[in-house]
């Protein structure tokens, strides 16, 4: 069995952004600028589809804004869960 930063590092490969066990400020300073935008419009594109998937299977009536380390750990589950999903394949 893989350990979660391992499955994390294959699905942020997988959806071509920066794996987030590394010092991202630094890496993104190390890429061009128009590389660097592209990633990071990449994982805010993928933080967006993680909070979607976890409101919509919300009640209507609960309150559907959540924090930002809700979004941070939302968006690290998809990539757990895709790279889990790699590995089976």
């Amino acid at each position: 069995m893989f350990d979660s930063d391992t499955l994390e590092n294959l699905g942020a490969l997988h959806y071509e952004v920066l794996l987030p066990t590394c010092n991202v400020k630094k890496s993104l300073e190390e890429l061009e600028e128009k590389d660097a935008r592209a990633v990071r419009r990449k994982y805010r594109k993928l933080r967006r589809k993680a909070v979607r998937q976890y409101v919509a299977g919300l009640p209507r009536f609960q309150e559907r804004k959540i924090e930002k380390s809700a979004e941070r750990f939302l968006t690290r589950k998809l990539l757990r869960d895709k790279g889990n999903q790699l590995i089976g394949d």
